[in-house]
């Protein structure tokens, strides 16, 4: 596959998407696809843009989202947006997305749409939604009435009130639990080729945000679909964690190895809504064993307003997996003004044994990108990049755009956004990965990776 990347990061929308246009020009790309991502410099204009690219591009199949930043050949940007112009004629591609009623139809809807005997999908969605003011405030309420329902209730009781709670985060499209998202997508289309998922989310977030884009179109909180049938796609998954254990126990032990665990918790959780630790409303118990404090609606609303309300955490839940003896990490923090505590993944294989542990990405930086590798000088790499190495590693995070350029050389291209997650057939499998959260599904809350060369 033959590409062109080019950036801009003016002011104004339309000035940055015809800047786009006219470094586009000069390249010599004649698109069959059409890549769009965009910070949150551009947030709530990004159909402005969309609208100078659709008029220069028209039916060319186009996808992208709302991102932290972005690589490409010898560059590395997070402020601004990029475009990238994908030539390949022996390559079918197609874009399709859906924005139904709720999350989990959206997911039913588009995965009917696609199909793909070969290649690769890669789907593009967000791990979190925030809505804007008035959803949001919805969405508070919501938490705090359900919370309430909660007090003073047996075990049953309580679930079934979280499970009501998940139900309307459902209905409000808040989340899409990548493990549910990618064991029906696979499903879907016969569980031949991987599903790579994009998930979109910002490590300081904003009042309604993320945004995916498809056809020229700003979805909003819908889902998009991106597949590549193709001969002779490679897709390398990888993390930053050790091999999982062959029990569920030896996994357990390999986690107090390799993290300081600061708590073993006993956990109270229905769908993707923790309920309890230890008895314990969740932020209670955290703060008994780290100090952080729930922060109140007034304090989430100014930053939300201001674009640093931060998602990235240094405190982790490790949730393991009873399917595959697997650990999940995932980032707890005062995301909520009450109780109840809404996940990124669904519980329904969980072991209610958790642990608290203070995540340190010391001596990790080339695992961040482990996956990263070219093997073919002629194809196109696409990789997602997860943005709290950026965070971890600060000032130092600029030496990725060189080792990143040192293995891919280039005609390459990099998601700088939250964690990505995949469906991965198992001959695809380097190792025995402690992400995988179900039967061939990779999911954590943080260091795992994707390379995909077309």
């Amino acid at each position: 596959m033959k590409t062109s990347a080019v950036f801009t990061n003016l002011k104004d929308p339309k000035d940055a998407a015809r800047d786009l246009l006219g470094k586009a020009k000069s390249s010599g790309t004649e698109p069959e696809l059409v890549l769009f991502y965009a910070t949150l410099k551009y947030n709530g204009k990004y159909q402005k843009m969309l609208d100078v690219l659709q008029a220069e591009y028209g039916d060319i199949p186009q996808i992208g989202g709302s991102v932290d930043g972005m690589f490409f050949p010898h560059e590395m940007r997070t402020d601004g947006a990029a475009l990238v112009l994908c030539q390949d004629s022996e390559a079918k591609i197609t874009t399709d997305c859906a924005s139904e009623n709720t999350a989990s139809k959206s997911v039913e809807v588009l995965a009917e749409k696609v199909s793909c005997e070969k290649g690769a999908v890669l789907l593009h969605f967000p791990l979190v939604r925030v809505p804007g003011k008035m959803g949001a405030a919805e969405f508070w309420a919501r938490g705090t009435y359900y919370s309430y329902k909660c007090r003073g209730k047996t075990e049953i009781e309580k679930k079934k009130h979280a499970g009501d709670f998940a139900n309307y985060c459902d209905s409000a499209k808040i989340f899409y639990p990548p493990p549910t998202v990618l064991e029906l997508f696979a499903k879907k289309i016969g569980c031949k080729v991987p599903v790579i998922g994009i998930n979109l989310m910002h490590t300081q977030m904003q009042f309604d945000s993320p945004r995916v884009f498809c056809n020229f179109k700003d979805i909003r909180n819908g889902l998009a679909a991106l597949t590549i049938e193709k001969e002779d796609i490679s897709v390398t998954y990888d993390d930053i964690y050790p091999d999982k254990g062959l029990s569920l126990e030896e996994t357990k032990e390999k986690v107090r190895r390799a993290f300081k665990v600061v708590k073993e918790f006993r956990a109270n959780f229905e769908e993707n809504i923790l309920i309890s630790l230890d008895g314990k409303h969740v932020m209670e118990a955290i703060r008994d064993n780290t100090g952080l404090r729930a922060h109140d609606e007034t304090g989430i609303s100014t930053n939300l307003e201001r674009g640093d309300f931060q998602a990235v955490t240094p405190y982790v839940l490790m949730f393991f997996s009873e399917k595959t003896q697997g650990a999940i990490p995932h980032g707890v923090g005062s995301y909520y003004p009450f109780n109840l505590f809404p996940m990124l993944l669904s519980t329904s294989c969980f072991s209610k044994d958790v642990f608290l542990f203070h995540e340190s990405s010391e001596g990790l930086f080339d695992r961040f990108i482990s996956s990263v590798h070219k093997k073919d000088d002629t194809k196109f790499s696409i990789f997602g990049f997860d943005t709290c190495a950026i965070s971890a590693y600060g000032e130092h995070a600029y030496k990725y755009r060189d080792a990143i350029r040192n293995r891919l050389v280039r005609n390459y291209f990099g998601i700088i956004s939250t964690t990505p997650s995949i469906y991965l057939p198992r001959k695809f499998s380097c190792r025995n990965y402690m992400s995988e959260c179900m039967p061939d599904v990779y999911c954590a809350g943080g260091g795992t990776n994707f390379c995909l060369e077309i």
